[in-house]
């Protein structure tokens, strides 16, 4: 179909031209469907983040369960309209945005395997990985430039993230011993409800 100036409409106008109706109509759905359910589990995981980590953390410790609920609800507004305007004015085409949008997401594995797994990671090396793999993810996705070994953007701003979270966290002050004691016994307590004993750390005794 030649002619086409936006690519993301190839698929649409070919289905409404070659086949029949309700054909159509079912494969456009599912995929809406598709993309949907995707950016609904994104928008909930950014909403928790801001509810839990931010306002809760910072702004009211002592909020009620009525209150973060409510506080998530206008997260949930507020990052789907982002969303919305993006859809519409962002530059490219939707497959780009994609791959920026689930790329953003994959920097989330370095803070969490390192939280996890490292005693040594701070949040200070969390968030300096975090912001340079967005923006070298972002950066990539939308510059015209030749990617060396045909990786995508994501995988060059992990590599950027990895580093600023190793070098960051090692030059500042590590977490409170006390924290890294939380982590280990809550996932040591993971394990063995995985294995269906029972979570034998002190902290889960008194919970």
């Amino acid at each position: 179909m030649p002619g086409v100036e936006n690519a993301d409409q190839i698929l649409p106008l070919m289905l409404m031209e070659y086949a029949p109706f309700i054909i159509a109509a079912l494969v456009l759905a599912a995929g809406a469907s598709a993309a949907m359910s995707t950016a609904n589990s994104q928008i909930h995981a950014v909403s928790t983040v801001m509810t839990k980590d931010f306002y809760q953390r910072y702004k009211n410790p002592n909020a009620s369960q009525k209150q973060l609920i409510q506080v998530g609800r206008y997260f949930l507004v507020i990052f789907s309209a982002i969303a919305y305007v993006l859809a519409l004015t962002a530059p490219g085409l939707l497959v780009t945005v994609g791959l920026v949008a689930f790329g953003g997401t994959a920097q989330l594995i370095v803070p969490t395997i390192g939280a996890l797994f490292w005693q040594r990671s701070n949040a200070k090396g969390a968030i300096a990985g975090l912001v340079g793999g967005i923006f070298i993810t972002v950066l990539l996705q939308f510059t015209p430039m030749l990617l060396p070994f045909g990786f995508s953007a994501a995988m060059y701003g992990l590599l950027v993230n990895t580093v600023l979270f190793i070098g960051v966290s090692l030059l500042t002050e590590p977490r409170p011993i006390e924290a890294v004691e939380r982590f280990k016994n809550a996932l040591s307590d993971f394990k063995d409800e995985e294995q269906g004993n029972t979570p034998s750390s002190p902290h889960s005794k008194s919970a």
